[in-house]
């Protein structure tokens, strides 16, 4: 047998069968499978005993997944910023047992098990694909980008979050078909369909890899029946039902996962794909274009990307941009030693490299067709295509170095490298937080407190005034009073948000529940007549809040005409810059933000309708 891919060289075959004679011990995937998991169950365990109450979006999203069975279910997915919905309804589906079993908390459990699946997903298939040194070079890189995503993102259900993971696994099944391995089609079809529904950003690249994919198998399928001779081709005859059979099975797929949303569009009051293809066609708000997609494709490419670092934001919070060189030159490579190894009779590695270099390519016009802010969550899945990127070029060159002692110290270096990165993703997720645990603590206390002082039999209508955290208790607070059995209504301009069965007029109900920030009381915000106040929470001490009071006016003082009418600008790095240039002194910034990370005070008040 020839000990490398240069003796093998003319012949394409003998190399293949070389590559597939390495022998894979049997429990080399469970144990990368339980190295990848581990953090992620660690994470799950440290929240033990730990009731977590959404807000904000992920709020609204409980609300959703709550109706799943019901005779509002969800036909569409999340709602966007721009008034139309994700594409589709199958995160709210596949979350709904965890609720029902689990409650709001088992939603961080459905998480980290979608996660999970994911990465066991990827190993899988790169076993399938390269045997023991491919499935050692993903067990590597998945945690490595698990390590830069964080437990802590790894638990939230949030809709940009949930379909990262599931996207690495998307990608290496698009390279399985592109290797005529059609038994992955249908997972193809239904993890993508999965990724679009959940956040359409995905879209270009989902829909551009699929495509290619299925084009470089079926090109590969017919040079390969073009070489074969008349006897071959009746032998293959008899076995071709297989091929088909995945087709079928990729097909029914596709219908069933998209039935929902084109029921919608035929049958809602207004077709939410046609707004999304309209919303494409003529977006409201300016695009980020070209420069920029280069931009930020440029850093995430770069010789350690934020797929490895885990930073991709600068002072102002959103994407930042890089010098395109590094990347080109890391394209460049990459498609050339996918070419070399295509050469010397590694096929699969050249078709890997087709993959990564579109998947860059895609990934410069997905982030260019981002409108509004650039917000980093908008384009986290460009990490998967950079790490993509590094696995082709690392395939590459084992496919043409691969001798037993290059396999043996590169297994070797990968044990190594993920028991290291086991150990620091297992370390950080031993004190994982709840998302937004500051808010879900105010919750717990809220809630119960509020709930005493609402009759069973009265209707309710919630409102709320939080300037800062755009109403982010409010939504969290209506969910659980809605999960303690009290009859509670947004107002009817939240309908499109929160359907309209959830929403009231003043006139429909027997009383109205006010949700204020502590931050709009001290700004000069006064309760209606006739208000009383059921309800009030301060995670500091009066001590505390008074030293807050302090700091804020004397920031104010000092910021004159500047001063904003809401509250300042703590939250972001950018934000406190601007105070700090403003004349605010760094060491009441800095005292102000730690103050105000320990959460906001929310009172809540009762008004009578009338």
């Amino acid at each position: 047998m020839p000990t490398s891919v240069v003796d093998a060289a003319p012949s394409p075959q003998p190399l293949a069968s070389r590559r597939r004679a390495w022998r894979i011990p049997a429990a080399a995937l469970p144990i990368a499978a339980a190295f990848l998991a581990l953090p992620l169950v660690i994470a799950v365990i440290s929240l033990v005993g730990y009731h977590w109450h959404p807000v904000s979006d992920l709020a609204l999203e409980a609300l959703r997944i709550k109706d799943v069975g019901g005779r509002h279910t969800p036909l569409v997915g999340v709602q966007s910023r721009f008034g139309w919905d994700h594409p589709g309804p199958l995160m709210f589906w596949l979350f709904a047992p965890f609720y029902r079993l689990f409650g709001e908390t088992g939603l961080l459990v459905g998480e980290a098990v979608f996660n999970a699946a994911a990465l066991v997903g990827a190993l899988v298939v790169a076993r399938r694909r390269g045997g023991l040194p491919l499935l050692a070079l993903v067990a590597v890189m998945a945690a490595l980008l698990s390590r830069a995503i964080g437990p802590a993102v790894l638990i939230e259900p949030w809709n940009p979050w949930v379909p990262v993971l599931p996207f690495l696994l998307y990608v290496l099944l698009a390279w399985s078909v592109a290797e005529q391995d059609w038994a992955a089609l249908p997972w193809l079809v239904g993890i993508g369909s999965f990724v679009v529904q959940t956040h359409v950003g995905y879209a270009p690249a989902v829909v551009g890899l699929g495509g290619i994919a299925c084009v470089l198998g079926g090109f590969g399928w017919a040079c390969t029946r073009a070489r074969q001779s008349h006897e071959s081709r009746a032998v293959e005859e008899t076995t071709r039902w297989p091929t088909r059979r995945w087709i079928l099975v990729a097909a029914i797929v596709g219908v069933l996962v998209w039935l929902a949303p084109v029921v919608q569009q035929f049958t809602g009051s207004t077709g939410n794909l046609g707004d999304i293809i309209e919303s494409f066609r003529h977006p409201t708000e300016p695009m980020a274009g070209w420069e920029i997609g280069f931009g930020v494709m440029g850093r995430e490419l770069g010789a350690v990307g934020p797929w490895i670092t885990g930073d991709d934001v600068g002072p102002s919070g959103f994407l930042e941009t890089a010098s395109t060189i590094p990347a080109t030159l890391l394209i460049l490579a990459t498609a050339a030693l996918g070419a070399l190894a295509w050469r010397r009779g590694a096929k699969d590695a050249g078709r890997l490299a087709v993959i990564a270099v579109a998947g860059a390519a895609l990934g410069v016009v997905g982030v260019s067709r981002i409108t509004g802010i650039l917000g980093p969550y908008l384009a986290r899945w460009t990490w998967v295509v950079a790490a993509l990127v590094w696995l082709s070029l690392a395939w590459s060159l084992w496919s043409l170095l691969s001798r037993a002692s290059v396999t043996r110290a590169l297994v070797a270096a990968a044990l190594v490298a993920l028991i290291g990165l086991t150990v620091s993703n297992t370390w950080a997720a031993t004190s994982v937080r709840a998302p937004d645990k500051e808010f879900s603590d105010a919750i717990a206390r809220l809630g119960p407190s509020t709930a005493a002082h609402l009759q069973h039999d009265q209707r309710y209508l919630l409102t709320f005034v939080d300037s800062e955290n755009s109403g982010a208790m409010g939504e969290g607070l209506f969910l659980d009073l809605a999960e303690r059995g009290r009859h509670v209504r947004f107002e009817s301009e939240l309908s499109r948000l929160v359907g309209s069965w959830r929403t009231a007029r003043r006139t429909q109900v027997d009383a109205v529940v006010i949700v204020i920030a502590g931050g709009d009381l001290q700004r000069g915000w006064r309760p209606p007549p006739g208000a009383r106040r059921i309800s009030a929470y301060d995670p500091l001490t009066p001590r505390e809040r008074i030293r807050s009071q302090r700091l804020e006016r004397q920031a104010r003082d000092t910021l004159g005409l500047n001063a904003p009418s809401g509250a300042l600008p703590l939250l972001s790095a950018f934000g406190r810059k601007q105070l700090v240039d403003n004349g605010v002194h760094q060491h009441v910034v800095d005292e102000l933000r730690q103050l105000h990370q320990r959460g906001d005070a929310y009172s809540v008040y009762l008004e009578p309708a009338s």
